[in-house]
């Protein structure tokens, strides 16, 4: 998969899964294997929730926990509307 469909798709399953609650960065790389996204590192999970954070669509509740905001929830809602016409 390609770098850039294989990041968007990490930031993506990031949002997901915090709407089912906090996310903790040691617990998330088996989570992605399962998810198809096959060797993403820790690090790659780390940048991209730290992306999300820049974003505020994350925020950051202890050095390697974060929980979702109204706006990641909202652009979820949004990518989920793309997807149902693709």
């Amino acid at each position: 998969m390609h770098d850039d469909f294989k990041l968007n798709l990490i930031r993506f399953n990031l949002l997901k899964k915090a709407e089912q609650g906090p996310l903790k960065l040691g617990e998330l790389q088996g989570y992605m294997e399962n998810k198809g996204l096959t060797h993403t590192t820790e690090e790659m999970i780390k940048e991209q929730l730290e992306h999300l954070h820049s974003e505020d669509f994350l925020s950051q509740v202890s050095a390697h926990g974060y929980k979702i905001t109204d706006k990641g929830i909202q652009e979820i809602k949004e990518v989920k509307g793309a997807l149902e016409k693709f």
